[in-house]
Formats: C-alpha cells, structure tokens, sequence
C-alpha cells in the first residue's frame, strides 16, 4: 500500500498544533474563580433606553480576553485581567464604541475616569473579572478597567458604574 507523504505531513502537523493548544489552554488555567464576587453588580447608564445592571457572573459568559500592561511607576505595577473587551460587551447591546463620545467609569470609592478620544479608541479595552488566574481582591470587585498603553489612572478598580454618553446626532 502507497503512502502519501503530503498527507503524512499535515497530519503531522495537525497533531503539533494540537498539542500546542492543549498545552496553552491548560496554562490558562481557565476561567477563574469568582464566586465571591460573581453576583455583585454594576449599574450600566446610557446603553439602552432602560437603566440595569450586569454581574461577573454575567460578564464571565461573554468571550473574554487577557491583557497585560506594566505601569509608568513602580506602585501601579503590572496588571493581568481577563474578562470581556468593551467591545464583546456592547456587541451584546448591538452597540458599538463609536456610537459614544464618552464612557464614564466609576469605583465604589467614587473615583472616576473617562475615555474619550483616542483613548476610546484602544480596542483592548477589558472589563476585567480577575487578575490573571487570581480573583480580584476586595476593594477591585466588582470588576476592573485595563485600558492597555493608557496611564495606569486610567485602570480603574471595584467599578460599580459604567455611564456611557451618547454622541449628539446632528
């Protein structure tokens, strides 16, 4: 019996990348635990025509990504989260970033920050449920803003609303 070497090839290769990606799932470690955490919620103003909040649990169901970015001083440090981009989240609400001016977000020690402009531009913006593998510790819950390449006061922690500003139509 004749054996075809193109196909021994791709099949050979098929099982590398296979095992690749069994490999760097398993890094990942999965998604993390939340559980103390998953059911506290985020108030959500100016997505839709009815104010509402969403939970982690909620969030931990959408497709979620990794980000990592180091701070410009040594006490913001490195940040990992993993969590829905902004961008999985308003597609959800058939929304997209261009459709605000601004997005406040706001902590539950009332600290604020705003994106606009060429920061609402960044299209790695995650709503962050953990840090890394880790859960968030208590004063980041509900979740955190990463906003990689911004200044690190732009990572805002234990976000408890989002306010999203409209452009004005013309």
């Amino acid at each position: 019996m004749r054996r075809d070497k193109t196909t021994g090839r791709n099949g050979a290769f098929c099982i590398l990348i296979s095992i690749i990606l069994t490999f760097s799932l398993a890094a990942c470690g999965g998604k993390p635990d939340i559980a103390a955490y998953q059911d506290m919620p985020t108030s959500i103003t100016g997505l839709t025509d009815e104010d509402f909040e969403i939970t982690p649990a909620e969030l931990i169901k959408m497709d979620c990504a990794s980000e990592s970015d180091t701070g410009k001083s040594e006490k913001a440090g490195t940040v990992e989260g993993y969590g829905p981009t902004l961008d999985t989240f308003l597609a959800q609400y058939g929304k997209k970033r261009s459709d605000f001016e601004k997005i406040r977000f706001i902590g539950k020690d009332g600290y604020k920050k705003t994106l606009w402009g060429e920061l609402l531009d960044n299209d790695r913006i995650v709503l962050s449920l953990s840090n890394g593998d880790e859960p968030l510790n208590d004063s980041e819950t509900p979740l955190r803003l990463i906003v990689p390449g911004a200044d690190s006061s732009y990572w805002v922690y234990g976000v408890t609303q989002i306010e999203f500003i409209a452009k004005e139509k013309m």
